[in-house]
């Protein structure tokens, strides 16, 4: 028999490993001893196995005994006479085995609770802080649409929801969106923010605005302001009809443009957008608000311009 090693380092492999032993129930000890005996090359008795993977040896026979009770090991019959040995059955077995079981139980679940619940009569309305909460819950709103999404996002935070998107179209999902700055080829029926610039808008308010409506059920407003982002989520009537017209009105003053703008009345249109955003800026700063801005402007050609990416 080739001699065994001391206690072996951790290494990147062993901690992954650990963590999903962990995820299934598994204690610590118990995922360290499993990974020995699957590293060895012969059984191994308690001793052996407490010396390789850092269990003390008041714990270690509890923890192989676990193992071989989760049907990962079987207990045999070691070299010297009366002694006990473990070995780790094959892993494939398990992992099959185990796959298996998780899915009858997940199976299970699925019919079962759905006649437990009771469909809530109340609407929600809950508030998210922090972008990675957003973002996730973002997107998990758009991955609810089966029929509509609607949208008004910023060019960085159309790079992340992009797939999203293209596979909600692939679905058969209407997506339309207004992005707030330039990005091509977005999925769906995608509409650029050319009129009524959203700098403006963006400096007056002192902030930025993320929308999604799925289906007309439930809505995510998100904000970024000042280094950080929050937002609401909401499957509530009144918020959700508040943020569709939010994007809806979007999508009117970027089709109303671009038909003005073919009769050569874009300069009017732009300059009533202008006076728009300093009526809400004064609005806006009558309640502790973003100053709004007072500078002037000189007119816009009827031609969009190009607009350089905005960063979120």
């Amino acid at each position: 028999m080739p001699p065994r090693s001391n206690r072996v380092e951790h290494t990147e492999t062993d901690e992954r490993a650990q963590d999903l032993l962990r995820s299934i129930g598994f204690s610590t000890y118990e995922s360290r001893c499993y990974i020995a005996l699957i590293g060895a090359a012969s059984p191994m008795n308690g001793y052996e196995v407490a010396k390789i993977s850092g269990v003390p040896r008041s714990a270690v026979y509890e923890s192989l005994q676990k193992i071989v009770a989760r049907g990962a090991a079987m207990m045999v019959a070691g070299a010297a006479e009366g002694a006990s040995a473990f070995v780790a059955l094959p892993v494939e077995a398990f992992v099959d085995r185990l796959r298996n079981q998780l899915s009858g139980t997940l199976d299970g679940l699925a019919s079962v609770l759905p006649s437990m619940s009771t469909a809530r009569s109340s609407s929600v309305v809950a508030r998210l802080t922090g972008r990675p909460k957003v973002l996730e819950r973002f997107i998990a709103v758009m991955e609810t649409a089966q029929e509509h999404c609607l949208m008004s996002i910023w060019p960085s935070g159309a790079y992340e929801v992009r797939d999203t998107a293209a596979r909600l179209v692939a679905q058969g999902v209407e997506v339309t969106s207004v992005i707030r700055g330039d990005f091509p080829d977005f999925p769906g029926d995608s509409h650029p923010h050319a009129f009524g610039d959203p700098d403006d808008l963006r400096q007056i308010l002192g902030c930025l605005f993320y929308v999604v409506v799925a289906d007309r059920s439930e809505a995510l407003i998100g904000v970024r302001e000042g280094g950080q982002t929050w937002g609401f989520w909401s499957d509530d009537r009144a918020v959700v009809t508040l943020a569709q017209k939010f994007v809806l009105k979007d999508l009117v003053i970027q089709e109303l443009g671009s038909a003005l703008a073919k009769a050569g009345a874009v300069d009017e249109y732009e300059r009533i957008l202008r006076e728009h955003h300093e009526r809400l800026g004064a609005f806006v700063g009558g309640f502790g608000g973003a100053p709004r801005r007072t500078e002037n402007h000189s007119p816009t050609s009827s031609v969009p311009q190009t607009r350089k990416r905005r960063s979120v």
